[in-house]
């Protein structure tokens, strides 16, 4: 991941997130990007405080707060100019980029240290295979390689997540002193996804039914480890608010009155939550409102093998796994979950429960409630509990070899089945080096077809301006023709933009597919030609002797 940073320029994401957590530490604004709620981006902007970067007027030509922050329009472009045009954008990205980092080392660890005793139950010494073969595939994933290491709240979701239910597993198998422990750690993971991501509240029902499922403790000692988790999340929700809210400035700026978070003492019952009488801070409700009605009024449309819809698609999802998840990866994800709904098989009753119902279930419920399909990130989440059920799989298969007659040809088949299944993942993982967030599997045809699939922050995320501009000053071009799908300023990395003439055309992904453009096939032209290059697998190079109709007439 820090090798590939410097390949990457800022995701469409990056800036607006980057500039909401820096003015929620430094002024405690939380109405900036408060459709996400503020715990990592905030984490994320630490490193900003020692640096001191520049803010720049809330408008050009007027003093900070000046304006209502609120909305889309000035996040964008106030985060524009905070990264691009006050600050050098790649220090900042590059020290901005790192917490983020930690984030995805902290959930390959915490994988790690629950597959042993989860995964212990399939074999006598399955516990330590198991668990370094579901690290290796965590290791390896190009998506969480490629979201590990930008600043957005994909990866924290996804760690907090996998810790919320491996504390609860944990407190369910312990006893006394222990089970408490856990339960307390439990909630602070799930009030910790809950200032990370909205979608973090679909985890809850997830939670109390594998409480209800797995029957190793009674059912009053169950209900206190769920009630005391509920409990410490909800209390930690609102201390993180207050917290990254301003209550304790942590540097220079001062705080505008009329932005400052809600005291900690306004707290009603969502509109949204009627039915759960839970006491929540103000622009926590307030966030989720925004989050819902965005989700619901999403401005463009998904792109799925080339059909457009605003509905969006009940396999969204399930079809971006199957393409951007490597098939060795697949195979093994897909046995370890078979293994977990089969009771017959030794400690597999826990792994359906933990494992298949959090993986399985968190799928559903974001298809089910997210129109605004436009990423496999939506359900980063439910990669860490496909390793686990990979790990599994792997132990599965090795025990099957022990099992075997001495004398037999199976004896070593399991073994080398999963050396030859690792090893491929980790090829993928290794070859797909450093444009992680590009990997299509065979199937799909590869990243240099994806497009043909999947486009937006499956593949063309803005990333890959770094890449356009080496390939201009190799080739010495003063300018170029682009039509470029992202938020990051093209000067910034040498790109001059021309008019339209003749010569080359960069073309993204995102927008050769026509999806966010008025008309789908503005760009039409360019998808019969053969480019002559391919920046990242998400920039299209092309040479035109003339200017294809389709643009003239614009």
């Amino acid at each position: 991941m820090l090798t590939a940073m410097p390949h990457a320029s800022a995701v469409v994401d990056e800036p607006a997130h980057l500039t909401s957590g820096y003015l929620s530490l430094v002024q405690g604004d939380l109405v900036v990007n408060r459709e996400h709620p503020p715990l990592v981006k905030a984490l994320a902007a630490v490193p900003l405080l020692r640096m001191r970067p520049a803010l720049p007027p809330d408008r050009p030509g007027e003093g900070p707060g000046s304006a209502a922050r609120a909305g889309e329009d000035f996040e964008f472009d106030y985060s524009r100019r905070f990264l691009f045009g006050a600050n050098d954008a790649d220090k900042l990205l590059s020290a901005a980029r790192l917490p983020i980092v930690l984030l995805t080392l902290a959930a390959g660890l915490t994988l790690f240290l629950w597959a042993r005793p989860l995964l212990g139950g399939i074999g006598a010494t399955a516990a330590v295979p198991a668990s370094l073969a579901a690290l290796a595939l965590f290791a390896f994933e190009p998506n969480l390689l490629a979201h590990g290491r930008l600043v957005t709240t994909d990866m924290g979701a996804a760690l907090f997540a996998l810790a919320a239910f491996a504390c609860l597993e944990r407190g369910l198998a312990a006893t006394g002193a222990a089970a408490r422990r856990w339960a307390i750690a439990s909630g602070a993971a799930l009030g910790l996804a809950m200032l990370t991501r909205f979608s973090s509240l679909l985890l809850v029902p997830l939670m109390v039914v594998a409480a209800v499922l797995d029957r190793r403790r009674p059912a009053g000692a169950r209900a206190f480890s769920l009630g005391a988790a509920l409990v410490c999340a909800l209390v930690l929700v609102n201390v993180g608010y207050g917290f990254t809210g301003g209550l304790f400035p942590l540097a220079h700026a001062p705080i505008a009155s009329s932005l400052k978070t809600q005291p900690l003492a306004a707290m009603e019952a969502s509109p949204l939550l009627r039915w759960l009488p839970l006491p929540l801070p103000r622009l926590f409700l307030e966030g989720l409102d925004l989050a819902r009605h965005k989700n619901l009024s999403v401005e463009g449309p998904g792109y799925l093998n080339g059909s457009y819809s605003s509905d969006g698609w009940w396999s969204y999802f399930v079809a971006a796994l199957a393409m951007k998840t490597t098939l060795p990866m697949l195979a093994l994800a897909a046995l370890g979950l078979a293994l977990s709904l089969q009771s017959r098989q030794l400690g597999t009753r826990q792994l359906g429960i933990w494992v298949a119902l959090p993986a399985l279930g968190f799928l559903t419920l974001v298809t089910a409630v997210t129109r605004a399909q436009i990423g496999l990130r939506y359900v980063l989440p439910v990669i860490p509990f496909l390793c686990l059920a990979g790990g599994a799989a792997c132990s599965w298969l090795a025990r099957l070899a022990r099992l075997a007659r001495p004398q037999g040809r199976a004896r070593r088949a399991g073994v080398a089945i999963v050396v030859i299944l690792l090893t491929w993942h980790a090829g993928e993982g290794l070859a797909i080096h450093p444009y992680h967030l590009a990997y299509f599997n065979q199937l799909a045809g590869g990243p240099d077809r994806g497009y043909l699939h999947l486009v937006d922050s499956n593949l063309d995320w803005g990333q890959d301006l770094v890449g356009l501009g080496r390939f201009m000053r190799e080739n010495g071009m003063a300018r170029i023709n682009l039509f470029y799908f992202g938020t990051a300023d093209p000067a910034e990395y040498g790109i001059q933009r021309s008019p339209l003439e003749p010569g080359y055309y960069a073309v993204s992904a995102t927008h050769l597919m026509g999806v966010y453009l008025p008309d789908h096939d503005m760009l039409s032209a360019f998808r019969a030609m053969v480019p002559v290059a391919i920046i990242g697998h998400s920039i299209f190079i092309y040479h035109l002797d003339e200017v294809p109709p389709s643009l003239q007439r614009r």
